[in-house]
């Protein structure tokens, strides 16, 4: 089976830079997709965190 060369699996990865769910998930396929996906998911880790933060705060005051 060919596979996909690095560049093309990070550009498709990056895609998917704001659903995290579904980049966890494809972490787990095997060393290659989590070398490429765990610095896209650390790029911005409390991306998608703001709103609920901010929520928060407002709550509190």
């Amino acid at each position: 089976m060919s596979q996909l060369n690095t560049d093309i699996l990070y550009l498709i990865f990056k895609e998917l830079q704001y659903d995290k769910k579904s980049l966890v998930s494809c972490l787990r396929v095997n060393k290659t997709w989590c070398e490429i996906i765990i610095p896209i998911l650390w790029k911005n880790p409390w991306d998608g965190k703001k709103k609920l933060l901010l929520n928060m705060k407002q709550e509190m005051t």
